[in-house]
């Protein structure tokens, strides 16, 4: 027993950096064992992969990662094994770029609090509103808190089975409205030629027109004249 412990602490990750490269291992790992004919099967594999969650080292929640990510992992190990899936030291390591308790209860309260909104978003709102100090968290920092805590938004949006709101997005059905006019050819009705108006409206929330927008907007655009 006391020798098969002893294997084991001679086996356990030596640092962070190196437990986190062996998880990225067994992410990959089904694309390891595999043999692939095509660029495509193994496209077709890395999508697969990407709906499977894994929860990574020292994390309490698991998450999924994209095709960019696994892809990325993939070909770093088949090329340099360990080394090339190992994260390497931020050169801003120690420059006033880590999270104190009160900002990262404040971010994650507030992720959770708007699950849609991005990363950016949240920051800059903060920031204006005086409750963080500009540039005294960094995006990339705050992404990888929301990463690490499986608040990400893909996580989130597969998760709920819902979509994600981007930054220039309204937030809700019927907040925002677009509408456009199309001049067509003309067209005769009653042996008079009367001019063509299409009539478009566009809720910037649902993306889709309204059909009794449409349907008013058609009729106007045979009555329309020239002015």
């Amino acid at each position: 027993m006391d020798l098969l412990m002893k294997q084991g602490a001679q086996l356990a990750p030596k640092n962070t950096g190196e437990a986190t490269a062996i998880f990225r291992a067994q992410v990959i790992g089904p694309l390891l064992t595999r043999v692939f004919v095509s660029h495509g099967d193994l496209a077709s594999a890395i999508r697969g992969l990407t709906r499977v969650h894994h929860r990574p080292p020292g994390s309490s929640t698991s998450r999924t990662y994209s095709e960019a990510t696994i892809e990325r992992w993939y070909y770093r190990f088949k090329k340099r094994g360990l080394a090339g899936i190992t994260p390497r030291r931020r050169s801003d390591t120690g420059h006033a770029r880590e999270l104190t308790d009160a900002q990262r209860e404040l971010l994650i309260a507030i992720r959770r609090e708007h699950p849609t909104t991005s990363a950016a978003l949240i920051l800059r709102t903060l920031e204006l509103d005086g409750r963080l100090a500009k540039n005294a968290v960094s995006l990339s920092t705050l992404r990888r808190l929301y990463g690490a805590h499986g608040l990400d938004r893909i996580t989130l949006r597969v998760a709920g089975g819902g979509r994600v709101r981007l930054r220039w997005e309204a937030d809700r059905v019927d907040a925002l409205w677009h509408s456009d006019v199309c001049h067509g050819p003309a067209m005769k009705i009653d042996g008079r030629s009367v001019p063509l108006r299409i009539h478009a409206l566009l809720d910037d929330t649902a993306a889709t027109s309204s059909r009794s927008s449409r349907r008013r907007a058609s009729a106007r655009s045979r009555c329309s004249r020239c002015s």
